[in-house]
């Protein structure tokens, strides 16, 4: 007996929502009408039924150049660090290059292997 409620139980489950499911539309593409073809320009534009107004040609505007300014550059260029860089200041900067590079526990003490111009370490 319940066996017969189990199947008649899963067959309203599976079968009842089939019969109440809305089918899909098909699908109706809209209507699209066609281009119409674009008239030429008239000569002649109206603006009002007495009064008729032609077309002239435009003429491209005139544009006034500057005149040329000739600038001598036979002067030598002048460095931003003449003058400012004097032995203390290199030495100054050396000492932030050390303070500022990774710890020396991270760079290698002994010189590179590949390098072109390092002489090869034996081992």
């Amino acid at each position: 007996m319940e066996l017969k409620y189990l199947l008649l139980l899963m067959a309203l489950l599976y079968v009842l929502p089939e019969l109440f499911r809305r089918r899909p539309k098909k699908y109706e593409y809209p209507q699209i009408p066609e281009p119409t073809p674009r008239k030429a320009p008239a000569e002649t534009i109206q603006a009002a039924p007495s009064v008729s107004i032609s077309k002239q040609p435009v003429s491209a505007p005139v544009l006034f150049m500057p005149p040329e300014v000739h600038i001598p550059s036979n002067e030598e260029e002048i460095s931003p660090w003449q003058g400012q860089l004097s032995p203390a200041m290199i030495q100054t900067g050396y000492i932030f290059a050390e303070v500022l590079q990774p710890p020396r526990a991270y760079r290698p003490i002994t010189p590179r292997r590949f390098s072109p111009h390092m002489p090869k370490v034996k081992e």
